[in-house]
């Protein structure tokens, strides 16, 4: 995994979208749908299997599979969440929807959300509310197709999503942003609060594998 890893972090660095990213994912899935290759996968509370494939000090590969309907529900917040790092993705099968909202902090009477922030430990998120308190002022939306890249700076408020009947697998290289903080934005009357992100069987990540395989005809 070292040397593909090394490759497909170099392509994704230079936002190069070509066969090779394909060819990679492709060959990631089907040692995955083989038991070749046994990452651990976590349930994420967007409504993804987080797959980490490649972790440094400053920043992560990582492998997303986005299922038509999760089967699992632990998002407390709205969707809308910001990173404390520079995202760019790999879109390897289906579509992914992004938006991007700005946000304003409310007046009297139109809050819309408080604004939460997110300590990360490990397989649990303790997200803690802030005096902020905020209304969107604008959104703007893209959609991604299999085969394209999208980029995402740190410290947006985004949440991705997929096309109503549709199943995803991304690939994303990470990279931490000092400074920079992970907030979400939800519910004025929320407290503080954690969540657990699950550890994924094994053979739910090998089911996942074999159908986007199947699917993309790898």
């Amino acid at each position: 995994m070292s040397g593909t890893a090394a490759e497909l972090r170099a392509l994704l660095a230079a936002g190069t979208a070509d066969e090779r990213l394909g060819r990679g994912c492709a060959g990631i899935l089907r040692d995955i749908a083989r038991g070749r290759l046994t990452p651990r996968g976590l349930r994420h509370p967007l409504g993804f299997l987080y797959v980490p494939l490649d972790r440094r000090p400053d920043s992560v590969l990582r492998l997303h599979l986005w299922p038509r309907r999760p089967w699992w529900s632990t998002l407390t917040t709205s969707p809308y969440h910001m990173h404390a790092w520079r995202l760019v993705s790999y879109v390897h099968r289906g579509a992914v929807r992004n938006t991007t909202v700005e946000v304003r902090a409310a007046a009297d009477g139109d809050a819309e959300y408080r604004v939460f922030d997110i300590d990360g430990e490990g397989e649990r998120d303790l997200l803690v509310p802030s005096e902020e308190t905020v209304a969107v002022s604008s959104r703007a939306t893209s959609t991604v197709r299999a085969g394209g890249l999208y980029g995402l700076d740190a410290g947006t408020f985004h949440c991705t999503s997929l096309l109503e009947g549709t199943a995803a697998v991304t690939l994303a290289l990470v990279d931490r942003v000092p400074g920079a903080r992970e907030r979400a934005l939800g519910p004025c009357g929320l407290g503080r609060h954690s969540t657990l992100r699950a550890t994924a069987p094994a053979d739910e990540l090998r089911r996942f594998a074999r159908e986007s395989l199947l699917e993309r005809g790898a």
